[in-house]
């Protein structure tokens, strides 16, 4: 009797039943999978780029307080399940940032009780924002996001008042070109526009140069890097929001949470005949996008690029994937496992440093 497997035929007497033979085999077969999955991983063979993304940040433990859990807690609580977001939402008010900026009054109170409604997509303390995290962002089944993003603007950006929703815009795109082109300096290289230049949504790329010029010793060194940006529109802070208290200025204007300040960065693009970047048309919406191999996440080049581009209080970025999860905010990156409680944010990343 022959049985046929994945290696071919086997040849089996009539009184064996073929299917236990099978399953006697299937330890073997495991073995053998696991010893090829190990050389893989080990082995002299395996890419830089793979050999980059499965090593991990260096990470310690976080040692904050409880106000300081709260505190990154409640700006990236859309990483989290949906009551411990209405948990954050509850317990930021009682946190020493709000209560020294003299935010708790009534419309603090009003404002939180919209956070708490169980299963509501939320209203970030009275600013609706269902619809920007279903463009930027789908929720998963417990209510959490897998990447979010935000921008908080002052009053003034450089020496201009930003009196509409177009100017503060306007000012988060200038925000964001100019940390990229500080991005390209570091790396010894200049920031190169592809598409949509000085436009919310926008193509970028670095042209690496052969070797790094800042002595770091990245595995993974591609030959570019493209960069995407999609910058939604900004919502004035109302009085009450204590985004202000948590950021440590007077926000006069953000992107509502989600991943509204969306920015990804992929390496090895299609290349045209010429040399140049190849683009595609998304559909007849007059944009385009970067066909890409890899996503510059999870190697020790992103996340410094990460580290850079997150430096202060007016960017957040946050991702639910890796070992571990990642939020990089006022140059620090903090790391978690588990978005099912309140001070879910547990580890602080070592290493990689900033550029």
């Amino acid at each position: 009797m022959m049985a046929r497997t994945s290696q071919g035929f086997l040849d089996i007497p009539k009184h064996i039943n073929p299917y236990k033979v099978l399953q006697m085999k299937l330890p073997l077969f495991r073995l053998i999978f696991g010893a090829l999955a190990f050389a893989l991983i080990s082995g002299c063979s395996m890419s830089p780029y793979i050999k980059d993304s499965v090593d991990n940040p260096e990470v310690k433990e976080a040692e904050l307080t409880e106000d300081e859990y709260l505190r990154i807690g409640y700006l990236a609580r859309y990483l989290t399940e949906t009551d411990v977001r209405n948990q954050l939402s509850a317990k930021i008010r009682q946190t020493e940032y709000v209560r020294e900026w003299d935010y708790v009054d009534h419309s603090i109170h009003a404002s939180m009780a919209t956070d708490l409604v169980v299963g509501e997509l939320g209203s970030d303390l009275g600013a609706g924002i269902g619809a920007a995290i279903f463009v930027a962002g789908m929720l998963s089944g417990d209510g959490s996001m897998d990447e979010i993003s935000q921008i908080f603007l002052p009053p003034e950006m450089d020496g201009e008042l930003l009196e509409t929703p177009e100017q503060a815009r306007a000012a988060g795109v200038n925000l964001v070109r100019g940390r990229l082109e500080q991005v390209a300096g570091k790396l010894g290289s200049e920031l190169s526009c592809e598409f949509g230049c000085g436009e919310p949504y926008a193509i970028y790329s670095i042209r690496l140069p052969e070797t790094p010029v800042s002595g770091e010793n990245y595995v993974y060194w591609p030959k570019d890097i493209v960069i995407t940006v999609d910058l939604l529109g900004f919502v004035p802070v109302e009085k009450g929001d204590p985004v202000s208290a948590l950021v440590g200025f007077p926000v006069a204007w953000k992107t509502e949470p989600g991943n509204t300040a969306f920015l990804r960065m992929v390496t090895e693009p299609d290349y045209l005949e010429d040399g140049s970047i190849e683009l595609y048309d998304i559909g007849d919406s007059g944009r385009k996008a970067v066909s890409a191999w890899r996503r510059l996440y999870g190697t020790k080049l992103g996340l410094s690029i990460r580290r850079s581009l997150h430096h202060d209080t007016k960017w957040l970025w946050g991702i639910e994937r890796g070992h571990p999860s990642l939020v990089y905010f006022e140059g620090e990156g903090y790391g978690y496992s588990l978005n099912s409680r309140v001070d879910f944010i547990d580890r602080i990343v070592v290493s990689p440093a900033a550029l």
